[in-house]
């Protein structure tokens, strides 16, 4: 498998068809969590997915968290059965995975 950059619309093709492809496991990690709608809909069909493990780190702003990821974004994710969610303060680094493909 090869590195490449990939930028404005190739972009989030490609993190949609992470979120649409993950089977068993989504990892999200960003100083920022802000779901796009269509990210949130493609998600929403997988609530009762009880395979599928989700990892969420966010980060920076350690005086407060929640300038890093919105209460709506938290409460979201939280209706999932399979769900980890942590705040790293020194967060810089985007990454995004499923089981097959890594952004």
């Amino acid at each position: 498998m090869s590195a490449r950059f990939v930028t404005d619309s190739e972009l989030n093709a490609s993190l949609e068809r992470i979120f649409r492809e993950a089977k068993e496991q989504l990892i999200l990690i960003s100083p920022y969590i802000m779901l796009h709608d269509r990210l949130q809909a493609i998600l929403k069909t997988r609530l009762e997915d009880d395979m599928l493990d989700i990892v969420v780190v966010f980060g920076k702003n350690e005086e407060d968290p929640s300038r890093s990821m919105k209460r709506s974004e938290l409460e979201f994710f939280m209706q999932f059965p399979a769900i980890e969610i942590r705040h790293e303060r020194r967060l810089h680094a985007k990454y995004y995975t499923n089981d097959k493909e890594a952004l």
